[in-house]
């Protein structure tokens, strides 16, 4: 599981700016140690012709209850400033615990928080259960439920509606290829016309014992955005890795 982890905790991070699904897929299961803390923290100053402030920070934390539960939080921060005015910001933070049901089933509730001036987001607030089940001799696991979701905008009035949430994770892995595929559909159960899909892969490729090649794209498609937003936003990462030993 800490492979997955590494990797989907990455695409928080990248997909944080402009996504407005909140990727959770590494954190639907048993944590496998009594406690995982990790942080990132990252800060740049540029000052000449022109001052400019980028910040970054992301954490997750798990604790494992007992032998078949577990609680989990993930939140973050990012910003970024031009002669002291917000070009963009934006956090979130994810409280959740999961209950393991049997070998290969898992429930899931969760209350979630965001906010991103980029999408015109002053505040989203989630409360939802969603139940796991395990495919049986792979890791690949297919999760469904349903959230209330209330947001607040800064222009257009706050909204608040009950939808479904199905997420699925495929993955794979040999010696030329460590992939993951991860999908959300969430329609509005009001109205079904109202859904977002979010697809996340990640690949990583070896070039050599040392050297890998990897690629992270992040796509989400909102069929009824807020304002004048546009329905699709693409994000792409590229990343070079060489390990010393």
């Amino acid at each position: 599981m800490r492979k997955l982890f590494t990797v989907l905790f990455l695409s928080i991070i990248s997909a944080g700016w402009s996504q407005n699904i909140l990727d959770t897929s590494a954190f639907a299961h048993q944590i496998d140690s009594l406690w995982f803390l990790e942080s990132k923290l990252s800060l740049n100053y540029f000052e000449g012709n022109r001052n400019l402030f980028v910040g970054a920070t992301d954490i997750v934390a798990g604790h494992r209850l007992g032998e078949s539960s577990a609680l989990w939080f993930i939140g973050g921060f990012n910003t970024v400033s031009s002669e002291g005015t917000s070009i963009r910001s934006s956090t979130y933070g994810h409280l959740r615990y999961n209950k393991t049901i049997s070998e290969r089933s898992t429930l899931n509730t969760y209350f979630q928080f965001q906010s991103n001036n980029v999408l015109d987001l002053q505040a989203r607030y989630l409360i939802g259960a969603n139940a796991t089940f395990d495919a049986k001799e792979t890791k690949d696991f297919i999760s469904i439920g349903i959230f209330y979701e209330r947001e607040e905008f800064t222009i257009d009035p706050s909204t608040t509606i009950f939808r479904g949430n199905v997420m699925g994770s495929l993955q794979v892995a040999d010696n030329l290829l460590k992939s993951a595929l991860v999908l959300y559909y969430q329609p509005s159960l009001q109205l079904m016309r109202d859904f977002r899909i979010l697809a996340n892969l990640n690949s990583k490729v070896p070039v050599t014992d040392k050297m890998s090649i990897g690629l992270d794209i992040a796509t989400r498609f909102d069929n009824l955005p807020n304002t004048d937003l546009k329905s699709f936003d693409l994000n792409t990462l590229f990343t070079l890795s060489y390990k010393i030993k």
